[in-house]
C-alpha cells in the first residue's frame, strides 16, 4: 500500500504540472492575441491618434510647426529631426495625453524627416511607425543676407540666437524682421512685420516686443 500511495502521489504531481503548463500557455496566447507583449509589464504607451504636423499655423512664421497627437496614458514626446545636412533631437518634458507642441528648428528650403517617440513615466517608449515629412520653402526674395565675420563655437552658449532686424537701403521696403539663427548663423525661424524693437524672450518661452507704441507678447 505504501508503494501504491507514493506512485499515486507522483502521478498526481505530474498531472498538476501538465495542467499548470496548459494554463500558462493559454494565458500567454491570450496576451499575444490581444497585442500585448507578455514579457512587458506594464505595457508601453500607445498612440490613440496619429501625430500630425501643421506648418505655419498662425500664417506669419513659415518655419514653425504645430505637432498634435493623443496617447492612451500620460506621456512625454521626443522628436528626432533630420535633413540632408543636420540631425537633432527635441525633448518635451510635460506628461500629457493630448499634445499640442510647437516645433522649431526647421531650416529653409529643406526636406525634414521627423521620428516621433512617446515615453511614459516608467520610461517605456513607443515609436510611431511612419516618420513625418516636412518640406520648407526658401527664404522670401529680399530677405537680408547675414554675414558671419567670426565664429567661435567653443565660446558660444548652446541654443539659438534671437534678434530683430530693421532693413535699410536696398532692403528698406522688405519690412522688419524677428529672426532666430542657429550656431552657424542659419535661419531657423522668422516673422516679417512692419517694425519690431526691443525683442525679448520671457521665462515661459514667449516673445515680447515693441511694435509702434504697444508691447505685444507672442507664444
Amino acid at each position: 500500500m505504501r508503494f501504491r500511495y507514493r506512485k499515486f502521489r507522483t502521478q498526481l504531481a505530474a498531472l498538476l504540472f501538465q495542467l499548470l503548463r496548459v494554463i500558462l500557455y493559454v494565458s500567454i496566447a491570450g496576451c499575444m492575441d490581444a497585442g500585448v507583449n507578455p514579457n512587458t509589464y506594464p505595457p508601453p504607451p500607445q498612440f490613440v491618434s496619429p501625430p500630425e504636423i501643421e506648418m505655419d499655423p498662425n500664417l506669419s512664421t513659415p518655419l514653425a510647426g504645430l505637432l498634435s497627437l493623443t496617447t492612451n496614458i500620460p506621456t512625454r514626446v521626443l522628436l528626432e529631426v533630420s535633413n540632408d545636412e543636420k540631425s537633432w533631437s527635441i525633448n518635451f518634458d510635460d506628461f500629457e495625453t493630448e499634445h499640442m507642441l510647437t516645433v522649431l528648428g526647421f531650416r529653409p528650403d529643406k526636406i525634414h524627416t521627423i521620428k516621433v517617440h512617446i515615453i511614459n513615466r516608467d520610461g517605456l517608449r513607443t515609436t510611431f511607425n511612419n516618420a513625418l515629412t516636412v518640406t520648407t520653402d526658401p527664404l522670401p526674395d529680399g530677405f537680408p543676407t547675414f554675414v558671419i565675420n567670426k565664429r567661435q563655437p567653443h565660446l558660444m552658449e548652446p541654443g539659438y540666437t534671437l534678434f530683430d532686424v530693421i532693413p535699410e537701403g536696398g532692403n528698406s521696403e522688405f519690412g522688419a524682421l524677428i529672426v532666430i539663427v542657429d550656431e552657424s548663423g542659419e535661419v531657423v525661424w522668422y516673422q516679417i512685420g512692419t517694425r519690431y524693437t526691443n525683442v525679448r524672450q520671457t521665462d515661459d518661452g514667449n516673445l515680447i516686443f515693441l511694435q509702434g507704441a504697444k508691447y505685444i507678447e507672442m507664444d
